[in-house]
């Protein structure tokens, strides 16, 4: 039985979440992107530059901050079905020697750019840089190991790439999930999520 008390929290939440939601919007529609190219050759070869975009990152977008961001390959590389082979061994190595999750690929009707969409939320101890390190999958510190479900473009993807990051201002976790999705339903990425 349904106690006032049990309803009035799960209107409380239900609140809290269309706020949530409708300030992620407000922030969406006026926030402007920020736009990184990278290359990840570079990035094996000399971590003092990843670690150098990490911390300009930090410094862009602070762990007060929710975030959603995608990637996606520069004009004139695309997302083939080599690449997508590649990526499906190495997801399957990754798995049996470390455990750790790459997220699934779609297997039919994903876009020739559009690698990955994510999103972060305010944390107080997490900065959207922790996750963009592991996606691009290079640790920079030696006894560390993802286990997190990641991307690991160091893995599988040669060259350039470019991330995208929108800030979301102080919206939570229900917001910024909420313009993830909106963005995956528009986008038929490469790569989705463990959880799709």
């Amino acid at each position: 039985m349904f106690t006032e008390k049990l309803v009035n929290n799960f209107l409380k939440k239900q609140e809290l979440i269309i706020s949530e939601i409708n300030l992620a919007i407000e922030n969406f529609k006026k926030n402007k992107v920020l736009k990184y190219e990278l290359d990840i050759d570079e990035f094996k070869l000399d971590r003092r530059s990843l670690r150098s975009f990490l911390n300009q990152l930090k410094k862009d977008v602070p762990n007060s901050v929710s975030a959603v961001y995608w990637w996606y390959t520069p004009e004139g590389k695309i997302l083939n079905q080599s690449l997508a082979l590649k990526y499906d061994q190495i997801k399957k190595k990754i798995k049996s020697k470390h455990g750790a999750m790459m997220p699934l690929r779609r297997k039919s009707g994903f876009s020739e750019r559009m690698v990955y969409i994510g999103s972060k939320a305010k944390s107080k101890t997490t900065y959207l840089s922790n996750r963009i390190e592991q996606h691009i999958g290079i640790n920079l510190a030696s006894s560390k190991v993802f286990k997190n479900t990641s991307i690991k473009f160091n893995e599988w993807y040669t060259g350039k790439v470019i991330l995208v990051v929108l800030p979301l201002g102080e919206t939570g976790k229900f917001g910024a999930n909420f313009i993830e999705e909106e963005l995956k339903n528009k986008t038929q990425t490469f790569i989705g999520r463990r959880e799709n």
